[in-house]
């Protein structure tokens, strides 16, 4: 199973921007670092801030969500230059 989470960049002047929806495997922490591509088809690399999540309830109504879902602050650390990070 994937956790589904929206992905938002605290900018330099202190803005928000979104980064879009991604899927994990593994929903990362604060202090990680995660891979995302960037509007000029390059990678970043980002520092994760926090993250808010958003659980399913066990017992829900018939039409309610079925899938966890998550929020993910990030921060951008540098370009993405091909090694691991």
């Amino acid at each position: 199973m994937t956790v589904h989470a929206n992905i938002h960049e605290v900018l330099h002047d202190g803005g928000i921007s979104s980064r879009g929806d991604h899927e994990f495997v593994q929903l990362p922490s604060a202090g990680d670092r995660i891979v995302l591509p960037n509007a000029r088809g390059a990678l970043d690399i980002m520092r994760v801030l926090y993250v808010e999540h958003s659980p399913v309830a066990t017992i829900r109504p018939r039409m309610a969500r079925s899938d966890p879902r998550a929020t993910v602050v990030v921060e951008w650390i540098e370009d993405y230059d091909g090694d691991d990070c």
